[in-house]
């Protein structure tokens, strides 16, 4: 049985690359479905995202 050739090994980095930019960075509970998760989870992500930097920003001194 033969492994996956560079192509395919490129090809699935790219789409879990793509999942980690898209996934919210702390757990949210109650949101278990899957329609929910398809709704909720791109806008958690941006809040989560957007909470980190400013987080960050703030212990840098810079706000």
């Amino acid at each position: 049985m033969a492994g996956p050739d560079g192509t395919a090994l490129a090809s699935m980095a790219k789409a879990l690359k793509a999942a980690g930019a898209m996934a919210p960075t702390r757990p949210h509970p109650g949101v278990e479905s899957g329609a929910a998760d398809v709704a909720f989870h791109p806008v958690a992500a941006l809040m989560d995202r957007t909470e980190d930097a400013v987080r960050k920003a703030m212990a840098r001194g810079d706000g």
